[in-house]
Order: structure tokens, then sequence, then C-alpha cells
């Protein structure tokens, strides 16, 4: 069995989609009754312009990792999933992100939220309170936060 999913965990998934395995993070603890958590994968910044806030080659996703070109969250592939997807497409561990790294997840989740699956946004949605986070608005390309 793959290492239980938690809130901050970063997982190298292969799906067998004739793609690259992604960086997949989890954004929420699963709970007892019901293990299901979201997780989103980080793909090539020119796979989702429409998203502005890009995470820069080197990155620190955790502490010993570093993003190995410029990247975004392809929200449009964000998963409600369970620990048998991770076992069955035996996940990769690679570390726990930071606590930035998550923060910045979950706010483009809240900024792009458009763009996430139906039955993630009711999901996600539900959340929001709890994650208590100061997202403020979302980066705009070109800015020092967020550069082309």
């Amino acid at each position: 069995m793959v290492e239980p999913a938690r809130a901050g965990h970063v997982y190298k998934v292969d799906l067998r989609n004739g793609r690259p395995a992604h960086y997949w993070i989890v954004l929420t603890d699963p709970p007892m009754i019901d293990p299901t958590f979201i997780a989103v994968s980080l793909t090539d910044r020119h796979n989702m312009p429409a998203v502005d806030d890009i995470w820069q080659y080197g990155y620190r996703l955790c502490p010993g990792f570093g993003l190995s070109k410029p990247s975004v969250l392809k929200l449009d592939y964000a998963v409600l999933q369970t620990q048998s997807w991770l076992d069955r497409h035996q996940a990769e561990f690679v570390c726990l992100c930071t606590d930035e790294s998550l923060r910045r997840a979950r706010c483009n989740v809240i900024w792009y939220q458009q763009f996430l699956p139906p039955k993630v946004r009711r999901f996600a949605t539900s959340r929001f309170a709890v994650w208590d986070l100061d997202c403020g608005p979302p980066p705009r390309r070109g800015t020092p936060d967020s550069p082309v």
C-alpha cells in the first residue's frame, strides 16, 4: 500500500494514459467515515493557459524538492478519490509539501473554481470556510508573483 493520503502529501502518479506521470497534491485529509480527498495535479504552464498563477522553475514544493519547469495546477483534472486510487496507480509518495505550497494550491482552487469538474467543485466549496485562507486576489500574468 502507498503512504496513506493526508493533506499536503505529494505523490507522483502515472495514470497510464499515454502522458508522463504528474505530481499530485492532496488538499484535504480523508475523513474516517468517507475516505474521499481532493487532489490536484501540476502540469506544464502551457497546458492550462487560463490559470495565471505560475509556479516557477525551482519553486520549492517541498523543502527538498523543487519544480523542474514552470507549472500550473491542472484544475480541470482535479479529482475526488480514495486511497485505493493511489494504490491502483502505484503512486509514489514524494514528500510533504510546505505549508505555503498547500495554501497556494488551495487558493488556486478558490480562485479558479470555474475550471473544476462539478463534483469536485461541490466538494471543495464545502471546505472553503474550513481552510480559512487569506488568498487575496489571484496573481496576474506579468506580476512579480507570476512572471511569464
